[in-house]
Order: C-alpha cells, then sequence, then structure tokens
C-alpha cells in the first residue's frame, strides 16, 4: 500500500526479490517528495535490504517445510502396528512409540521407558512365560 497516492510518487526504485535463484516479487521504494536518481550507494543499502528480506522468507519458508517433515514423521513413528523405539548404546530407551508400550503391557511410553531401564534385561512388569512369546526388540 502507497503512503500516498500513486501520482505523487517522484521516484521509484524497483529490485527483483530472488529466492532460490527465483524470482519471487518485486521490492518497491519510492520517493513522494523529489524527483531524483538513486544514488550507488543507496541502490546497494536497498539491495541487501531486499537480500535480507529474501533470505527471511526462504528461511520461514525452509523452517515450515522441517516442521510438516517432523509432524509427518512423528505420526508414523506413532501411529506404526509395530513397536519402535531409540536407545542409547547402554540399552536404555531414549524413545518408545505406543506400540511398543502396548506390546510389552505397559499403559504409555513413559511407563516403559521409566521401567524397563536396560532393554537386555527382562521387563520387570512381564512373567517369564510372557517374556518367552514376546522376542527382545532388536534396534536398528
Amino acid at each position: 500500500m502507497l503512503a500516498s497516492s500513486p501520482s505523487s510518487v517522484k521516484s521509484l526504485l524497483l529490485l527483483p526479490l530472488m529466492i532460490q535463484n527465483q524470482l519471487q516479487g518485486i521490492m518497491g521504494f519510492s520517493n513522494c517528495m523529489a524527483s531524483r536518481v538513486w544514488s550507488a550507494a543507496e541502490v546497494d543499502l536497498l539491495r541487501v535490504v531486499t537480500a535480507d528480506l529474501a533470505l527471511a522468507l526462504e528461511r520461514r519458508h525452509t523452517e515450515l517445510s522441517l516442521k510438516r517433515a517432523e509432524a509427518k514423521y512423528r505420526s508414523i513413528f506413532e501411529n506404526a502396528v509395530e513397536g519402535m523405539f531409540q536407545s542409547t548404546p547402554a540399552g536404555q530407551y531414549l524413545t518408545v512409540n505406543p506400540m511398543l508400550a502396548k506390546l510389552y503391557g505397559d499403559d504409555s511410553v513413559e511407563d516403559l521407558i521409566q521401567t524397563l531401564t536396560d532393554i537386555d534385561q527382562p521387563h520387570p512388569g512381564r512373567s517369564a512365560a510372557a517374556r518367552g512369546h514376546f522376542p527382545r526388540p532388536r534396534q536398528l
């Protein structure tokens, strides 16, 4: 939106808004007070401002894409029909999905992580007979 009516613009500088080497828009800078030629220093400064805006827009786009990808893969992990987990080299669960907690008979993933601190040891809440029917998880 222009501060004044378009007819009062005396001088206009238009710069391309480039994101990933593609034209995404035009940045316009106007002078409504006097008709003049923009100096090289002014043009350089406004190019920097335009480039900074393009970088901010690109960063925001990348952040949104990352959030969408994280949500997608979180949903796959949370809704998998197989038990999945991430553990430390020492055998402590870092994350588990709800199906793994269900397979172990725990009420929540938090319960499983708190009660099973070493995946090489039997689950304290399961009987020896039940453990025999459920193989020890393998780390991928």
